[in-house]
């Protein structure tokens, strides 16, 4: 016997049912994503910075690192050498680095801190955005270096937040960077003075032209007025 339309079982409308859970599923997840990343970027803020204050101990290191400057560049008679080898090792590099953002940290913006160290043979930078809620921070460790009147950055590591960013990525971008500013007078000047740079045993050895040394007075006084 045939069965009528009456007694016929309700059948669950499955398929409706699954495509409504396919749409959220496609909306949520980006969502989801965008929430994740901006977790994982942002943090609270670091302001990081060196102290204003000349410690007494650094002010006899900076005088130990020009003594050792200039009997190396210049001779017992007070004529400069043609050329210097001078090994700089890490304490007397982050002494440099300190003195360098203290004066750089003078026209420091409120929403944006940094610092840099050097550790392990390679530069430390820190950065903090701040913004109206939490912060962006960022470390790259860079291994610079100078030869055959070229800078190169050889990146170790960076981090925005707590992700990780490719190196060779950061790399690629700071080497377009640089290679913009080949031809500036200041890119000019470094590289005419210093002729070449490298790591060595977690020290830095530069080789200097101490005679080119006064391409470098103009952009000294011009950073220290504040024109650069």
């Amino acid at each position: 016997m045939a069965e009528t339309s009456e007694n016929k079982p309700d059948v669950p409308a499955r398929p409706a049912k699954k495509r409504r859970i396919l749409w959220l599923t496609i909306l949520l997840v980006p969502i989801l994503l965008v929430i994740l990343t901006g977790v994982m970027l942002l943090g609270s803020p670091h302001r990081w910075q060196v102290s204003p204050r000349v410690s007494m101990a650094e002010a006899a290191r900076l005088q130990g690192i020009i003594g050792k400057l200039t009997s190396a560049m210049v001779t017992e008679d007070g004529k400069m050498v043609e050329k210097a080898e001078i090994e700089l090792t890490p304490s007397e590099i982050n002494t440099l680095l300190i003195t360098g953002l203290r004066a750089a940290q003078l026209r420091q913006k409120p929403d944006f801190y940094y610092d840099a160290e050097w550790s392990q043979g390679a530069l430390l930078l820190r950065g903090c955005k701040i913004l109206p809620v939490f912060a962006v921070n960022v470390e790259v460790e860079i291994i610079p270096a100078v030869s055959g009147g070229k800078v190169s950055l050889a990146v170790r590591s960076c981090r925005v937040g707590w992700i990780s960013i490719s190196p060779k990525l950061v790399e690629e971008a700071l080497k377009t960077a640089l290679k913009k500013h080949e031809n500036r007078k200041e890119y000019r000047a470094f590289t005419a003075v210093v002729e070449s740079a490298a790591v060595k045993d977690g020290s830095m050895v530069l080789l200097l032209r101490p005679d080119k040394i006064k391409m470098l007075v103009p952009l000294l006084v011009n950073a220290i007025t504040g024109k650069l």
